[in-house]
């Protein structure tokens, strides 16, 4: 089925090559990374992560050795992938990853606007090793607040921001207000009610050094309430180590029913989930790659 669909669906390159094999064969990273290591090879779920998504690709020779073994897992022909590696990157030069906008926006061109207006050097030179998104719903069912907190780790040296960017699901709602705790400043902010899209530049208090880490929490607060949420969804353009999502519903507006929600590069897959005692849901992914991850809610 896997060479079927490669042959319906010319890849570009490796990464959308290893994407349509995964999906073909349905198997999760961590199956394909189990049968590697039988076959003798060990990958750690990061990197297969990155491999899928176009941040990385294989060049040292256990990697190379862990691509044959892919094609094998996939049912794909011999040298179907190895044949799409391109020749080494040059180390320490930006890897730009457009593609994934279009992936996991459902209005790429108005992202893309909005980032052709900050400064996006460093965005592919962080490694994003946490995020965890806290998320509040008010008495009125509406979004009243959201609370962000990221570690990051710079991958060469130089990076002095991050890009925190939000839309609105209706644009018809107010963007909400931008407050941030660490580091502590903004750079250039860019609004587009009409769009419904936030992008801000978040400051760090120097620059990196390469293999340094670094915290950024930062709190979205909606001063108007807007209508009735029944989502929170984060829209990843690089892989994550680590995403956790938080939902806290007011004791007076409990949904009738939740569940977590993650879109790739295929089927959606759910997974109902049960709001605790302290009124809350939450969800814990690992090895994240370029997706869109979520919590939605019914409220009848």
């Amino acid at each position: 089925m896997a060479t079927e669909l490669l042959d319906e669906l010319p890849a570009r390159d490796f990464a959308e090559a290893l994407r349509a094999g995964i999906q073909a064969r349905g198997l999760s990273l961590e199956r394909i990374q189990d049968r590697l290591r039988q076959r003798g090879v060990s990958i750690s779920l990061a990197t297969l992560s990155y491999w899928q998504s176009g941040r990385s690709q294989p060049e040292r020779r256990e990697s190379l050795a862990a691509v044959a073994g892919l094609e094998a897992i996939l049912r794909l022909p011999e040298g179907a992938l190895r044949g799409l590696l391109t020749a080494p990157r040059s180390r320490g030069r930006p890897i730009r990853q457009t593609m994934v906008v279009d992936l996991t926006w459902p209005r790429p061109s108005t992202l893309k606007a909005a980032l052709a207006q900050v400064d996006t050097t460093w965005e592919d030179q962080l490694t994003r090793i946490s995020v965890q998104d806290r998320v509040h719903i008010g008495e009125l069912r509406s979004e009243r607040s959201v609370r962000t907190r990221q570690v990051l780790r710079a991958e060469q040296d130089g990076p002095d921001r991050v890009l925190a960017i939000f839309a609105l699901d209706d644009v018809r709602d107010s963007l909400p207000d931008i407050k941030v705790r660490r580091p502590g400043r903004i750079g250039r902010s860019i609004t587009d009610p009409e769009a419904g899209i936030l992008v801000t530049e978040l400051m760090f208090d120097r620059s990196l050094a390469k293999g340094e880490t670094f915290i950024v929490e930062y709190l979205l607060v909606h001063t108007t309430p807007g209508k009735p949420a029944t989502r929170w969804e984060r829209r990843f353009r690089y892989p994550a180590r680590e995403y956790l999502v938080e939902v806290d519903f007011h004791p007076s507006a409990l949904p009738a029913r939740c569940a977590q929600y993650t879109v790739v590069d295929g089927p959606e897959r759910t997974r109902s989930l049960t709001i605790d005692e302290a009124h809350s849901v939450h969800h814990v992914a690992l090895a994240v790659p370029p997706s869109r991850c979520g919590i939605r809610w019914a409220w009848d």
